[in-house]
């Protein structure tokens, strides 16, 4: 039937939303969590405008627009329309037809809403209902398989038309007015065997895409369809592989509550100027007025830690924070600020002749290999930290035309990361104190820098989770983590001899758990060299197990980075990216004039909270049984 403007219309009552609960992945009470999530349709509960201009109509989810449902009004509990005005595109009037023959009849409506409108309203099955009571219909969507079953075209037929389609033996194309058609047993299996398929499919593309595993569980829990899914793979995500790091990234900033800022707020030149001697210096005479230290003109780097503390109190979890001594922000310590010293005299044995002092995390992780492996890094934070994980997957089955594909909805779950503050120090001589000139600035830093380094690394590998330390990756693997079952030790057949095929064997563990990417070794020094001396069959060969070209270390032709910070005959190997570091605020500096007052000395102490998390434990293998150093 044409429509003004020529605009053709399929009139008939066409429902986009209801209260039936439907199963989701929704952010409630500060976390991801499953739940049945039910659309409120109480009077004042829906929001916006779509009164006025009726509901949009998408082909599938982020499709394009198709036309247009008018007028929007509630009835029976239902968010729909009387008619649908269809575009004019050739894409439009394909729709429009299947529309009308009953090929083309679910719906699901896209929505909006605030964290706080969101309301507990009991359990199903043991799975939390979370009630939407204010939310804003942004579109509707003409989808395969539906979200909510109970909501779709239902368009008015005459008599005859009804009679005859209810004595057919197969469903009628569409339920007639005021009435809703109930699905068949066949039709419920059919129904769930496509949903199965196109599930699996939809898991395989987000695998080779790379699309992150939230937005996959919400296309799925809300019965996105596998077209709907490939539009967003070729629109979003087609070459993702090769932008993984910069999407990484991202990620990580939305996750991280960050103190970068400062160079936003105070001139680049100026805060190349920051010197860490006339911070401390000043802080010294702040606490003692008497002292016969210089006087300093320390404004910049008071004025540099007051904006760090405003940045992170302006973060709601933030706004108690109140530092120890002065704040170094990130922005300096990550290196955003650029310098060099150059240094006169022929000292060059000891000191390199260009010193960048204050690129304080550039020289933290140069002396880790947490970095060089992968391990991701959560800088800046503030609050516990949630971290969402898949801990399931839907699983597929054969089927034939009378049976249905297994059930199956993919498990959500979070791991959970907490600050634990390390401390170092590291004593100034009353001589270096007077002589504030960039090459004292960089000898603190660099001993700062290398205590800190050694701890955050041997906490990483070996904290024990007790006496204020944090998990350490072997105590993780070893006794599980955070609902993952620990993973059984490699087996080394002679303890502190490990073979080649051994080496081996743990790397393809690793590939039968669907462990992907790129994995690396972590060893001691000791048990490379063992490994450059065994051949690939287990004895001395012609063809070493290990080997290094151009300074990069191989074994099994995988990247080894050693450090003598794992304790003997410890040895991993894994996607190092599923490590996270997270750590808390700006670093900490104070001062403790007392200790070593009887020789005129200061000591400063540096502080860092920080802890590790691990999202897939299966994308590591460990043994303690490697070469003793």
């Amino acid at each position: 039937m044409p429509a003004k403007d020529g605009c053709p219309e399929t009139p008939g009552w066409v429902s986009v939303s209801s209260e039936s609960p439907v199963l989701s992945v929704v952010y409630y009470n500060k976390q991801w969590q499953r739940a049945h999530v039910v659309l409120s349709h109480a009077e004042g509960a829906i929001q916006g405008s779509w009164t006025k201009d009726g509901i949009v109509l998408r082909d599938g989810h982020y499709g394009d627009t198709c036309g247009r449902l008018m007028p929007a009004y509630c009835r029976s509990g239902k968010l729909g329309g009387d008619k649908i005005v269809w575009g004019t595109s050739e894409r439009a009037q394909v729709i429009m037809r299947d529309v009308e023959s009953g090929v083309r009849r679910n719906i699901s409506v896209e929505g909006d809403w605030d964290d706080k409108d969101l309301v507990l309203d009991g359990d199903k099955e043991g799975i939390p209902v979370i009630r939407a009571a204010r939310w804003t219909p942004l579109a509707a969507a003409i989808v395969d398989v539906p979200a909510d079953p109970s909501v779709g075209v239902a368009r008015s037929r005459d008599a005859a038309a009804e009679k005859q389609a209810e004595g057919e033996q197969h469903p009628p194309a569409a339920a007639p007015a005021g009435r809703k058609h109930t699905m068949t047993e066949q039709e419920l299996k059919e129904r769930d065997a496509l949903r199965a398929r196109e599930t699996v499919e939809i898991f395989a593309l987000a695998r080779d895409y790379d699309v992150p595993q939230e937005q996959v569980n919400k296309h799925v829990t809300e019965g996105g369809s596998l077209g709907d899914f490939r539009a967003i793979v070729l629109r979003d995500f087609a070459g993702e592989k090769a932008r993984k790091d910069a999407d990484r990234a991202v990620e990580t900033a939305k996750l991280a509550r960050k103190t970068e800022g400062v160079a936003e707020t105070i001139p680049a030149d100026k805060l190349a100027k920051f010197s860490f001697m006339r911070a401390l210096i000043g802080m010294a005479r702040a606490m003692n007025p008497g002292s016969d230290l210089p006087k300093v003109d320390d404004g910049l780097e008071r004025e540099v830690s007051q904006e760090t503390v405003r940045l992170i109190r302006e973060n709601p979890e933030g706004k108690t924070y109140t530092p120890r001594g002065m704040c170094i922000p990130w922005d300096l310590v990550r290196g955003n600020v650029r310098r060099e010293f150059n240094l006169a005299g022929t000292g060059s044995n000891i000191i390199a002749q260009n010193l960048r002092p204050e690129l304080f995390i550039d020289f933290l992780r140069a002396k880790l290999i947490l970095a060089k492996l992968g391990c991701t890094m959560l800088t800046g934070l503030v609050g516990d930290v949630l971290i969402p994980k898949q801990s399931g997957t839907v699983s597929g089955g054969w089927v034939d035309e009378a049976s249905a594909a297994p059930a199956g909805t993919p498990t959500v779950g979070q791991i959970k990361v907490t600050p634990h503050t390390l401390g170092a120090y590291t004593d100034i001589s009353r001589q270096l104190l007077l002589q504030s000139t960039p090459s004292a600035d960089t000898l603190v830093m660099n001993d700062l820098v290398e205590s800190l380094a050694r701890s955050i690394q041997t906490g990483c590998f070996h904290g024990t989770g007790a006496n204020n330390q944090p998990v350490g990756l072997f105590v993780a693997l070893s006794a599980g983590y955070q609902g993952y079952a620990a993973i059984t030790e490699a087996t080394i057949s002679s303890d502190g001899s490990p073979t080649y095929a051994e080496c081996e064997t743990m790397l393809a563990a690793m590939e039968e758990a669907n462990v992907d990417g790129e994995f690396k070794w972590a060893l001691r020094p000791t048990a490379f060299r063992y490994f450059k001396s065994l051949g690939r069959v287990g004895t001395t060969g012609a063809v070493p197990a290990a080997v290094e070209e151009d300074g990069v270390k191989y074994l099994a032709d995988t990247v080894v980075e050693t450090t003598s910070s794992l304790t003997s005959k410890y040895a991993a190997a894994g996607r190092w990216d599923s490590c996270v570091m997270a750590m808390w605020g700006a670093l900490d500096l104070t001062l403790d004039p007392y200790s070593l007052s009887t020789r005129g000395a200061l000591r400063v102490v540096a502080l860092q909270s920080l802890d590790f998390g691990y999202r897939y434990l299966p994308a590591f293998q460990w043994s303690s049984k490697f070469k003793a150093s």
